[in-house]
């Protein structure tokens, strides 16, 4: 698009309201005249808007941006602010600099997530030029294909009179299209507008009898059997039955799959009705389906989480309440019939009875006790899977409601296969005489509608000769309906696309599909449906390879590399998850299953620290580095004395209390060489000592040999100081820019500065008392109810007022025999001074393993003088 395009990513879907567009009468301009008309209107503009329908309700527009090519650009824009008189083949051009915002209409949705649109600001003014019929040039072009090509993108390609080919685009998403391309099959003709021999918009389709176009009707005759959907569910168009009638024509009833929506593309053929909808499964409410192409012809369906019964469909053309009638149930009341003999409720609404309608079986408009019976419509069953020239099948139809075919008729026209069928059977033979795609219709007794079955043709030569591809895939996530994964790097099939939706129930490897999975996806055609995440066109079978997830370790954003893209998605998703988390709305680059795996460096999830962990890899820092983080935090206890304990701090320090009493209380700093931890500690001002200690697993062994020792307790070489689970942190009120209350005098010995917390309750009573709804959202995401399923967490607010000790930095815990827990607080006192004043939160972390309600737990000031 050009510069003056301001295109801010945005994930909300904007629902508007404006004027429906009015079809003009459109008819072909003699090619003498376009001429003087396109000189008389002297429209030269490079970038510009043509109005062609509705998009829920606001108005639709194509913008076309002039490339350097001398093609264009085209985008999906919607108006909300339009003007009320509008018509199809309006041309706007933009007054000034005019800025418009991305919207994808349904990033959460498998199928839509790639359906987006462009919202035109309320700032933008647009001037009308006029209609594209009267200055632009008018073709007439043939249809020689028609694709989906996902997320509700279609491609439409044809032909003029002289063999050139052109191509049109367009996403049919919640779109309502005056003159609507889709309506089309292969052969039609269409009139269209062309500006510098590009397509603008069709004008109209041209009638193959008439040379006059005639816009369809549609009515709807049946819903689905199904209108109301539990939360997951999908829709299902079984039983729909829409009448649709051209000019001077018989009325057509179509059914499933003639009548399907926009994004299906596992039915034979292209629909002849095509359906839009902004349903979600994943959400509770009503949705409207609406006929694309038809004005005002919809119907509803719910979505519900419970077994609330359905209470009232509406079609366009009929209301229907939904009243449930078990199938033979006896019914005392007055009821009346339409023209169809279906049963009418007192307000002239059609009865549902087991999702159909309900026939009475005496004459209407009487009051007497009245047999329900139900409109049937024949089952068949048969293999639908392609058969191959000279090949024989079976096909079994029948009334579901006797199980027989009593009376049944087998219809069909097509000339690629042949039927055998003895009146009265259920069942008749298929044979495939050549290549193509056969319809056959059958009919029985006691059904007032009948069936069709659709037998796909093709040749013996090709059907043996079919080749397969197998591609190595790895699993980023896994939903209900869909898997995402992305191919073997290695392979072409990466070059196309860096991922791919998998169909749930394509996947039969025995376990339910995780992130790191690998599995083999079998297919045999060698092109894919380029939506994103891109599809297969053909999946015969997914294997798996390994269940062990394939890990890659800083590789965040799964492209098989590890760069700062990494870091940054981190940040992204821990700052932004409603966008950028594992459920973000930004479906192009939130974070994956398989991301946060790779992303965890060291096991305690994905944190600020991962990000930091990348950063220092790039920049070539020592792995020793890395895994120092590792010990920060932690207390280890020495395996012959539980008041012996060693603590880490993240700023290199540590401290050690040897025993129950503060006189052997030791501190200095510690670093790691490769697997050994030196501690090094100041004897006086002139001395230091040093204790090394081999990092062993979760153990901390002691090294003999090189060390001084400790200053009470002598360890001897190979004894074990062990993680005690025990995690602590002191966050100063800089640090995380924790928002306290103005109010709360610190300097006062209030008794409730220090907690045992023992759940999210608990934490909320007591940080209510100091802190504003900014720090308390902070902690109560940090510590939630998965985390006080397994530990006790102590807390205490530290005041340290001008001319008192400097900040606290650490809490060294030690383990008494007889009275539980004591926490040391270390304070650095070399930053006294009459200045220095600061409030600190220390917390510590105590597994429920440890933790004993009938012991004490002290808290104690100690003041290091570094």
């Amino acid at each position: 698009m050009k510069k003056s395009l301001l295109a801010v990513i945005t994930a909300t879907v904007l629902a508007v309201n404006a004027v429906p567009l009015s079809a003009g009468a459109f008819s072909a301009v003699p090619a003498e005249n376009y001429q003087a008309l396109a000189e008389e209107t002297k429209f030269e503009a490079e970038n510009f808007f043509v109005a062609v329908g509705t998009y829920s309700g606001a108005t639709q527009l194509r913008y076309f941006a002039h490339k350097a090519d001398g093609g264009y650009t085209v985008d999906k824009v919607v108006w909300e602010d339009a003007p009320a008189n509008i018509s199809y083949g309006d041309v706007f051009i933009a007054d000034g600099e005019v800025s418009m915002t991305k919207v994808m209409a349904a990033p959460n949705d498998p199928v839509y997530a790639m359906a987006y649109y462009y919202q035109l600001d309320e700032s933008a003014k647009l001037d009308k030029a006029g209609n594209c019929e009267n200055f632009m040039e008018q073709r007439e072009l043939t249809v020689t294909s028609k694709t989906y090509d996902g997320s509700a993108h279609w491609s439409i390609r044809y032909k003029d009179s002289e063999g050139k080919e052109y191509y049109y685009g367009l996403s049919t998403f919640a779109s309502n299209l005056t003159v609507n391309p889709l309506d089309c099959e292969v052969g039609d003709v269409y009139t269209y507008a062309l500006y510098n021999d590009y397509m603008i918009v069709p004008l109209a389709k041209k009638d193959a009898e008439s040379d006059v176009n005639k816009e369809p009707e549609y009515r709807i005759v049946s819903l689905p059997d199904k209108v109301e959907y539990k939360v997951g569910e999908q829709i299902d168009l079984k039983g729909i039955e829409i009448e649709v009638t051209m000019d001077k024509k018989e009325p057509v009833v179509y059914t499933y799959p003639d009548v399907a929506f926009d994004y299906q593309s596992n039915i034979p053929r292209a629909p002849r009705v095509v359906l839009s909808s902004d349903f979600r499964s994943d959400k509770t409410g009503t949705y409207k389906v609406e006929i694309v192409g038809a004005d005002n012809v919809s119907f509803e369906v719910r979505v519900v989480d419970n077994d609330t019964p359905t209470t009232t469909t509406t079609a366009n053309n009929t209301t229907t309440t939904t009243t449930k009638i078990s199938t033979g149930t006896t019914v005392t009341s007055t009821y009346a019939t339409d023209a169809k003999g279906r049963i009418l409720d007192s307000e002239g609404n059609v009865l549902i009875v087991d999702g159909t309608s309900a026939v009475m079986s005496q004459p209407a408009n009487t009051t007497t006790t009245t047999r329900v019976i139900i409109d049937y419509a024949v089952k068949v069953e048969y293999d639908k899977s392609p058969m191959k020239t000279g090949e024989k099948r079976e096909v079994k139809f029948y009334n579901p409601e006797t199980k027989t075919a009593k009376n049944g008729k087998v219809n069909t026209s097509s000339d690629c296969i042949s039927i055998d069928y003895e009146e009265g059977k259920d069942t008749f033979s298929v044979t495939a005489l050549k290549e193509g795609k056969a319809e056959i219709y059958v009919t029985a007794a006691g059904c007032a509608f009948g069936a069709y079955v659709y037998i796909e043709v093709s040749s013996a030569e090709q059907t043996e000769t079919e080749t397969s591809y197998k591609l190595k895939v790895t699993v980023l996530d896994a939903y209900d309906d869909y898997i995402f994964v992305r191919p073997d790097m290695n392979s072409q099939v990466y070059n196309f696309s860096n991922k791919f939706a998998v169909p749930t129930n394509s996947v039969d490897i025995g376990a339910a599909p995780a992130a790191g999975m690998v599995l083999e996806v079998t297919y045999t055609k060698d092109y894919f449906l380029t939506t994103y995440p891109a599809r297969f066109s053909d999946i015969k079978n997914v294997a798996l390879i390994s269940s062990k997830p394939d890990i890659f370790k800083g590789d965040t954003n799964c492209d098989c590399q590890v760069d700062m893209s990494d870091a940054v998605l981190i940040m992204q998703a821990l700052a932004n998850p409603d966008k950028y988390g594992e459920n973000g709305k930004d479906s192009y680059h939130h974070l994956t299953a398989l991301g946060r795996l790779n992303g965890d460096n060291d096991g305690d999830g994905l944190t600020v620290g991962d990000a930091l962990a990348i950063q220092r890899k790039l920049l070539g820092l020592s792995e020793d580095e890395q895994s120092a983080k590792a010990l920060i935090g932690k207390t280890y206890v020495y395996e012959k004395s539980g008041s012996f304990t060693i603590t880490f701090d993240e700023h290199g320090r540590f401290a050690c209390h040897e025993k129950d009493i503060l006189s052997y209380m030791t501190e200095g700093t510690w670093e790691l060489n490769g697997d050994t931890v030196k501690l090094a500690y100041p004897v006086d001002e002139n001395t230091e000592k040093a204790v090394y200690l081999k990092l062993k697993d979760s153990d901390l062994v002691y090294i003999g040999e090189k060390s001084d020792n400790f200053t009470s307790v002598k360890v001897q070489d190979g004894e074990k100081f062990t993680d005690t689970k025990i995690r602590n942190k002191v966050d100063w009120y800089d640090d995380y820019m924790i928002s306290l209350k103005k109010d709360t005098d610190w300097s006062k010995n209030n008794k409730n500065l220090s907690a045992v917390i023992k759940d999210t309750d608990g934490l909320k009573s007591y940080l209510e008392q100091f802190c504003n709804e900014k720090a308390m959202s902070f902690y109560l995401d940090k510590y939630d109810d998965s985390f006080f399923k397994d530990n006790v967490l102590f807390m205490k607010w530290i005041f340290q007022g001008s001319g008192s000790a400097g900040p606290a930095y650490m809490v060294n815990v030690t383990m008494q025999p007889d009275n539980g827990l004591c926490m040391f607080v270390m304070y650095n006192g070399l930053l006294n001074g009459d200045s220095m004043a600061s409030v600190c939160l220390a917390q510590v972390t105590v597994p429920k393993g440890i933790y004993d309600d009938n012991k004490e737990y002290n808290w104690v000031r100690y003041n290091v003088m570094f």
